[in-house]
Parts: C-alpha cells; structure tokens; sequence
C-alpha cells in the first residue's frame, strides 16, 4: 500500500511540468447596502469575449468574500446574483502574466424590491436550495445548528429519518444511503457511522448535499442516493478565523466547541480546524415480548428495561494546504482524525412470567463499557487545465484507518420467583476493531464538438479485522468463552470506471452515463477450539447506467427525468457468522450467504419559480436486505438476509416561499408506498405501508440583527423496511440568533425537541410473537454558542467596483 502512495503522490506532483506561468487569480467581496458581508451569493465568472463565455460559479462565504483560481490570461468580469437584491458586476479585470492576480474589490448589492401578495421581500441566505440535481441545506442558515453535530443536523434535513435503535439512515423511506464527506465515501456503516457523524460540529459545516439518482461519476452503491456533506473552507485572502464555543443541558452539561483557521497567500493555502464535543446523556430502552399459542392465547410475556448512561467526548482535526504550481495546475494534501473515548454504563432488568402474569424468572444484568475510537486519513490530489475550453484531468488518493479499542465487562445475575439468586455469571470482553482503506481515482473531461465527455477510474481496497474474545469466571478463575469469541477478517476491492456524454440543445439538456464496477471480497472466520475454520469468496462484475434530461419550458418552469440503476453490498458486520448474545433471550448473527441488492430508480420534477419542487419516483429492489427476525424456543435471533421484491412509489414536494418582508418558510414533505414480496424463514412475507414525512423551517428576521427560528420535523407511522413498524415522531425546535460587532461574531440560543417528542417506538409481530419497543433518550436540549470572526477577510475592501462592462454584462444570461 505505501508502494501506491509514492506511486500516486509521485505523479500528483509531476503535474508541476505541465505549465510554468503564474497562477491566475481574482479575489473580491460582497456587501449589502449597509456595507455587511454578504454570505451565500452566487459569484459568476465570465470572460470577456464576443459571446460573453461563462467560465463557473462559485459562493461567498461568511466574510462575503470569493475566489477564483487557475485562470489563464485573458479579460474576465464576475457577476453576483443574490434573492431580493439587484445583480451586481464588477469592472472588467485583466489577467497577463506579468500581472497573473486582479481583485474586483468590494461588489455593493442594492436592494430591491419585490410584490407578493402585496408584502415586501428583501434578500436573506436561503435555508434550502433546489438545484437541477440535489437539494442543499445550508447548514448556519438555521441558529438552532448552533451546538449540533452532523447527526442532529441530518435528522432535521429534508426527507432523512434517523433511527438510532438499528443505527440506520433513510432518505424518502428508504434506509440504504451512502453518507459523503468533502466527495469521498465514508466506507462506514451502522454504529461506526453514527459515531462519525456524533464526533463532527456543525459549526465545522457548511452544506448538506441531498442526491437521489446522482451520474454515472458517482460510486454506484446506495439505492436511496448520496448525502453529501461539506466542510467550510475558507476562501478569503490573509489570515482569518473562526471561533466557537458552546454550551448546552439536557440532564447533564454538554460543549460543543471548534476553532477554524486559514491563511491564503499567493499561490498557498493552508487551513486547520479543530472540533470538541463534551456529551453526557440517556437512554431508557423498554421492550415487551408477548408469546401467542393456540387461537392467539397468552402463553407467556418478556418484559425488559434498560437504562444507559453515557459519558463520550470526541476531537475532530483536520488541516492541509493547497498549493498553486502554476497558473493552469494545482496540488494538495490534507490530514484529519478524530478521537472519541466513550464510556457507557447499562443495568438491563429482565422478568419473564407465565400466562397467568407471574413472574418464573428474573435476571439484573449490570455492564460498564469502555471504547476508544479512533480515525486517520490523509488525502493528496492534483488539478491541472489544459485550455480554456473545459479540458481538465484530476487525480486524488485517500487512504484511511478507522479503529476501535471496545472492552465490557457485566455479570448476568439470575433470580428465582421468589426472588432468591440462583447464578452469577461475570463475563468479560475484548472486542477491538481495525478497518484499514485505500482509495484512488483519476478524472478527466473534455469538450466534443457541441458534446462534453467525462470519464474516469477508481480503486477502492479495503481490509476489516474485527475480534471479539470473550472471557467467563467461574469460582473465581476466568477462562476462555471459545462459543461466543469470534476473529472474523474482510478484504473488498472494487475497481471502477465511468463515462458521462451530455449537450446541451436549445431549451434541453441531456446527459447519459455508464459505470462498471468489479467487485471482489473475501470473508475469513478464524476457527478455535470450540468452532472450525470458514472462508467464503465472492466476485461479481455490474453495469450501471444513468440518463438524465432536464427541459426548461421558460423562466418560470424546468422538468428533469432521472434514471439509474444501483447496487447495496452487504456490510461486513453482516456478513460475519458470529452468534453474540444481546440478552438471554435475544441472539444476532451474520450472514455469510448475503448477496448484493440491486435498485432501479425513476424520477421526475418539475421546479416553479425556483420555489416549488414536485418530484415523482419509483423504485424497484431486487434481493432486498434486511433485518429478519426468528423465533427458536424462546429466544428470538436476529440476522439479515435477501428477504424480498421491494417496490417504492413517493410524491415530495419542496416549497421556499417569503411570506413577509420579515419572514421566510421552507417546507418539505414526502408520502411514499412501499410494499414487499418474500420470504423469511421459510415462510411468505407480503407487507406494504405508506408512510409521510414532514419537515418545516420557519425564518424571521428582525431588527438590528435579531433573528428568530421555529423549525420541526413529523415522521408518521411507517414500515421500517420490513418486519417492523414504527410509530409516528416529531420534534420542533426554537432557536433566537443576534448578530454583534457588524457581523464579526454572533450570539445564538437554541432549544432542540422542546417538547420531549423525539421517541421511538416499534412493534413487530412475527411467528406467534408480538415484540414492542420503546426508546427514549435526552434529545431535549438547551444550548448557548457564541462565534468570532476574525483576521483579514473581516476588513474587506471599502472601495466600490465600477460597472464599466455593461455591454458584455447585457449579453450574460445566468
């Protein structure tokens, strides 16, 4: 592996070799009237020729300041667009290369008016964007994110269900989504994820990107499409920085604090962030089992409650530096980490009684864990331009670690009916974890006449290691537990490659795309006295293609039709034979037999106004995996397995609409059908439901920089993807921003599930046994956050641009 890296690193930097100019440059700022920073405007670049070529796009950030980079010589001007203020242009700016770096000064935005139902609408950062391809949350938009992590940011997302007693993460109903950091897959799954997305701080991001039929150039796995979320990144020239702290109770004091810097100048760029999260909380877990016999009688009851308490912390770093070689040729690396210690304590309390209610059994179950996870990665890529025509080719390679030190202790403790202890069985256990990642992919895109072509080639290699050794004292000496200890190895490699065709033709654009991806992976349990030895192999090759057409009837409608296909490889966890005891009376185990579930998705939008989005899909998933539930006396065991045919059908409708000068509304909702034809257990499945999903973003702004935000989400009665029901669930949040030092830092209060309504709520009936459970947890919290911002991009440039370019401006249409 360290052979590739010196291969790859090697030729990122030969890059260097291509061009020797300067790198071109051009920097500015923009402002509203009152000369504050104006953050979230669309900065457009266009070249001055004849026909005005727009050459990208690119957003202020918090300081109101933007960049452009690798530019080659030539006459450029950029453009600001922003909601409910006039266009604003800069002066023609000239780039040679004697003088390879221009700065458009400060862009003044002018107000303006507009009449909705007789109400004025003045510009404001929009909460939720509809793009032709995903939606984006901007993540400060909303003061309520003050103190969060990535996890609360993504349970309040448009369309995503968090579901924390299985660990899953579902978008529109379906729970198979692929979770993205900067564009580079996780790899992660199931607990590890959510401990990744706990250990991140919202003030560390910047948007959260949703995509349910991405192209071809995207990884194919993921049948409910890509969340994507983005890290803030600086772009402002000069040292700047930012810095948050704050605090927060639920039943316990809680921190969330970060530290952003970055220093631009020239043709470098560094940048550190820094995160630290500080978190005591609950759990209350109850479950209740009723076994059923003959014509649906009684004939015996498990009821169970559990009480966690943990006691987690998590640093999360990341820093690197972007370096300019040349006017047409970037590099880059990157590191980041995080450490997240935890330290949960459980009392599990069991009593199961007879038909007649009484009680037979009883078993206290006290267990303290102490876990250690632990993350690296460290990224190198390069960026070079051939022309001004669209020529580019990019490589990037990623590699990652992802560790975890777990150690348990408990003692299961048996009572009669009487109430008089029959055993006690302490029991240990070492279960560390070790995922190791290597990941590099090369793209490359060009003009083809009225065409564009992209392609491109990815690896990604990938080992898991995962022990679980298991230790049982019995009068007072401890041995071995060789039927509950597992050693259990996983090596995947895929290796892809893409192309993409589009044009665009008048009013249309089409684009149509192909991915193939081989995949291989290899899975060893390691045998011990008690259990053999077991290898299973898999290899399988796929093609997955994608079309996508857009239609813009005129300025006020757009229709896209979308389609693709997908695949969902089992995670390792589920493919590991391991039989572990959860309780006396509940097994889960892995399944080696798994086989990948493939999905083919349709959807169509239309967009109205860049306001209101309806889109209808469809979906069909062949070898749907899921979890599955059996019955073997009682105990009841737990797996996974290739159950069913699953069909899904859903209507979503997403509408941004400024009600009054003052106040601003998004709002989403999502109704899907779902249904399921299978088998579990050798007997017949056949489900449906339909399910509603409801999310509301209130926005008020005030005077002299006062803000107020009500914001909330439903989550009605719904299949959970197979045996499963889950209950209905919402939260609404408050939260009450004000801006201070004109804008250099801002103070913001927040209350997250302010009526405790979080709670999740399960009942599954399967084999004669009727199960319900119910979780609650401290998602009531209150947090305090204050942010500075500070350095060079908070002075700006208190010089006007001149709009000389007004005939070439008039020819830009954006």
């Amino acid at each position: 592996m360290k052979k590739y890296l010196i291969i790859l690193l090697t030729g990122c930097l030969s890059f260097s070799a291509l061009a020797q100019s300067k790198p071109g440059r051009i920097s500015g700022f923009v402002s509203d009237e009152g000369q504050k920073p104006v953050e979230f405007a669309t900065v457009a670049l266009i070249a001055v020729t004849t026909d005005s070529t727009f050459i990208k796009a690119t957003y202020t950030d918090a300081t109101g300041a933007f960049v452009f980079e690798s530019l080659t010589e030539g006459r450029y001007l950029t453009k600001v667009t922003f909601m409910g203020y006039h266009n604003g242009v800069s002066s023609v700016l000239t780039l040679t290369t004697e003088q390879p770096i221009a700065d458009a000064g400060t862009i003044r935005l002018q107000p303006q008016a507009k009449q909705l139902a007789e109400v004025v609408v003045t510009g404001q950062k929009a909460i939720i964007e509809q793009r032709i391809d995903r939606m984006v949350l901007n993540v400060d938009a909303l003061p309520s994110n003050a103190g969060a992590s990535a996890l609360d940011i993504l349970e309040k997302s448009p369309g995503v269900t968090v579901n924390l007693n299985n660990n899953t993460i579902s978008l529109k109903g379906k729970k198979e989504v692929v979770i993205m950091l900067d564009d580079k897959l996780t790899y992660l799954s199931g607990e590890e994820l959510v401990t990744l997305l706990r250990s991140m701080n919202a003030s560390q991001l910047s948007q959260v990107e949703i995509m349910t039929n991405p192209s071809a150039k995207y990884d194919a796995a993921g049948n409910a499409g890509i969340i994507n979320i983005r890290t803030k990144k600086q772009t402002a020239p000069g040292f700047n920085g930012t810095l948050t702290l704050g605090v927060g109770y639920s039943s316990d004091l809680k921190s969330n604090d970060g530290l952003s810097l970055n220093y631009r100048s020239g043709k470098l760029n560094t940048f550190f962030n820094y995160g630290f999260i500080h978190n005591y909380g609950y759990s209350i877990i109850e479950a209740q089992r009723n076994f059923m016999g003959i014509n649906c009688l009684k004939t015996g009851e498990l009821n169970q409650s559990a009480n966690i308490i943990y006691r987690n912390q998590s640093h999360n770093l990341r820093m690197g530096m972007d370096y300019s070689v040349s006017q047409r040729t970037k590099v880059g690396i990157s590191l980041s980490g995080f450490l997240n210690p935890q330290r949960p304590s459980i009392e599990t309390r069991t009593h199961l009684t007879d038909a007649t209610g009484n009680i037979d059994l009883t078993l206290f179950t006290p267990s303290s864990n102490k876990t250690l996870w632990r993350n690296g990665s460290l990224n190198i890529n390069a960026h070079h331009t051939f022309d001004d025509k669209g020529r580019e080719i990019s490589a990037s390679a990623d590699l990652l670690n992802y560790n975890a030190s777990n150690s348990q202790y408990l003692v299961i403790n048996t009572y009669s009916s009487a109430d008089v202890l029959l055993t006690k069985v302490p029991q240990r256990g070492d279960i560390p974890l070790d995922i190791t990642i290597f990941t590099a992919k090369l793209d490359y895109s060009q003009p083809l006449g009225q065409y564009k072509l992209e392609t491109g080639l990815k690896t990604a290699i990938s080992t898991t290691n995962n022990q679980a050794n298991y230790f049982r004292t019995t009068n007072g000496v401890e041995s071995p537990d060789y039927d509950l200890s597992n050693h259990f190895n996983y090596q995947e490699s895929i290796y892809a490659g893409y192309g993409n065709l589009s044009r665009q033709v008048g009013k249309w654009y089409g684009q149509v795309g192909l991915r193939y991806e081989d995949t291989q992976y290899t899975g060893h349990q390691l045998g011990n006295p008690a259990k053999p030895d077991s290898v299973f192999v898999r290899h399988y090759r796929t093609l997955f293609p994608t079309l996508f057409v857009s239609y813009k009837a005129n300025d006020q409608n757009q229709f896209v039709l979308s389609t693709g296909r997908r695949i969902d490889r089992p995670a390792y966890r589920d493919l590991n034979p391991l039989l572990s005891i959860i309780d006396r009376y509940t097994f889960m185990t892995g399944n080696p037999f798994l086989q990948p579930q493939f999905t083919n998705n349709i959807e169509l939008s239309h967009t109205y106004k860049n306001f209101l989005t309806t889109t209808l899909n469809y979906s069909r998933t062949d070898g749907f995996i899921n979890e599955t539930l059996e019955k073997k006396g009682d105990v009841i065991i737990r797996s996974v397995g290739n159950i069913a045919i699953r069909d899904n059908i859903g209507l979503a409708v997403s509408l941004q609409l400024p009600i009054t000068k003052a106040w601003s509304a998004n709002l989403f909702v999502n109704g899907a059908y779902t249904a399921y034809e299978g088998t579990i257990a050798g007997f017949p499945f056949l489900a449906s439901a339909f399910s509603v999903n409801l999310n509301v973003l209130n926005q008020f702004t005030l005077r002299n920089g006062w803000a107020v935000e009500v914001s909330g989400f439903y989550n009605g009665r719904n299949r959970d993807e197979g045996q499963a029901i889950i209950r209905s669930m919402s939260q609404l949040s408050l939260g009450l921003s004000k801006q201070l030092w004109n804008k250099r830092a801002s103070l913001v209060l927040n209350v997250r599930d302010v009526f405790h309504t979080q709670l999740i709520r399960e009942i599954q009936n399967f084999q004669n046994v009727i199960s319900t459970v119910n979780i609650e947890r401290d998602t009531r919290v209150v947090n305090i956050a204050f942010t500075y911002r500070f350095g060079q991009a908070i002075k700006g440039s208190s010089s006007k641009a001149k709009t000389s370019a007004e005939d070439e401006t008039q020819r830009v249409k954006l």
